[in-house]
């Protein structure tokens, strides 16, 4: 997790990497960009987590042409090190610059390389960069123009290593079996030049339904990688709330999901909503475990039976009072085993109601093999 205290409260988290790579790729990067949420800007912070010192390059490409605008090389970065590449303090970006970026070390070295989003007066989204492309892949929980003002902004970044034609990437959203809502989908409208980014935001659109969430499914005829923002937009919203997760690649196929932190309505106001995606198109069937803190000398809370939708997915919102649900009570906290029959995918928001600033966060829960 990433905070900053002694301020108004800004937070974001990212999952740690299990080894470096030779190079990762960034679907969104801004320097001083106007937009609905206010200024964006964005930081790409790299580690060098091989045993030797090794030269870094960040490709800038434009979300306009696609073409790369700036190529910053970072010398001899020592092993062990981390160097924070700030967009908004780069000369050879306009501002109202976007893009997207791409990390590479030179042949033989390992890194690793987060990002870093900025948003309006407070707003911070964080997410782990991507090391490999796939063509289909799953958005757990995706939000459409919600009464409490959220919406999910999907970025796809194009890693195939040629142009993807218009028609050739397409998402598929299935929206919550409660809301009885058929699925929809939106397809790319032209052209999608290697290592650009395509942008799908419903914020203010009547193309997108509204008080619609659920889940969602990427394919695409080239390899891709996508992550997604979810925004409460600061105005007109007096809070903001900023969180960024990575979607999941349909090959995983672990049956099992991880959530090493769970909060139920603690006094602080600290929650969790807990959405798990079934990665495949059949239909089946979890469990979940809930595990409390050693402190709280609780015993397990077990959920069985939960009907995981096909190309869906099951969402457990601990704000909430969950006696048909997750059956915690008030100012319970520990962590979840979830265990399907089907391959699955996870991802937690940490939220806080009554907070000022934006103490919300989201990460990737783990899944198992």
């Amino acid at each position: 997790n990433m905070l900053a205290r002694d301020q108004v409260p800004t937070s974001g988290s990212y999952t740690a990497f299990a080894e470096g790579r030779e190079k990762f790729y960034m679907p969104f990067a801004f320097k001083e960009l106007s937009t609905s949420v206010g200024i964006i800007n964005s930081q790409v912070i790299i580690q060098n987590v091989g045993t030797a010192p090794t030269n870094v390059t960040v490709d800038l490409i434009s979300g306009e042409t696609g073409a790369v605008s700036h190529s910053k090389v970072i010398s001899g970065l020592p092993a062990g090190e981390s160097f924070y590449y700030d967009q908004s303090l780069e000369g050879a970006l306009p501002d109202g610059w976007y893009g997207s970026a791409l990390v590479s070390a030179d042949p033989g070295g390992l890194i690793v390389a987060v990002g870093n989003q900025f948003t309006g007066s407070h707003g911070l989204l964080t997410y782990p960069g991507f090391t490999a492309g796939y063509t289909e892949w799953v958005v757990p929980l995706y939000l459409s123009r919600l009464a409490n003002g959220y919406n999910s902004i999907i970025a796809i970044q194009n890693v195939s290593g040629a142009p993807i034609a218009a028609g050739n990437i397409s998402v598929t959203f299935t929206p919550d079996p409660s809301l009885g809502e058929a699925p929809f989908v939106k397809t790319l409208g032209s052209e999608l030049a290697n290592s650009a980014t395509w942008t799908l935001n419903p914020r203010g659109s009547s193309e997108w339904p509204v008080d619609s969430y659920g889940a969602a499914k990427i394919q695409a005829s080239g390899d891709v990688v996508a992550i997604v923002n979810q925004l409460v937009n600061e105005p007109p919203n007096s809070k903001p709330s900023a969180l960024s997760y990575n979607a999941i690649p349909t090959n995983i196929t672990g049956q099992t999901v991880v959530v090493p932190l769970i909060m139920s309505r603690l006094a602080n106001g600290y929650s969790t909503v807990m959405t798990v995606a079934n990665l495949t198109s059949s239909a089946g069937t979890c469990d979940i475990t809930y595990k409390p803190d050693p402190s709280l000398s609780l015993a397990d809370t077990v959920v069985t039976g939960i009907t995981l939708p096909a190309s869906g997915s099951i969402l457990h919102n601990h704000r909430l009072d969950g006696s048909t649900t997750h059956q915690l009570p008030t100012n319970w906290f520990g962590a979840a085993v979830v265990e399907c029959d089907r391959a699955v995918g996870g991802v937690v928001n940490q939220l806080q109601s009554g907070g000022a600033g934006d103490p919300d966060l989201s990460y990737n829960a783990f899944t198992m093999d």
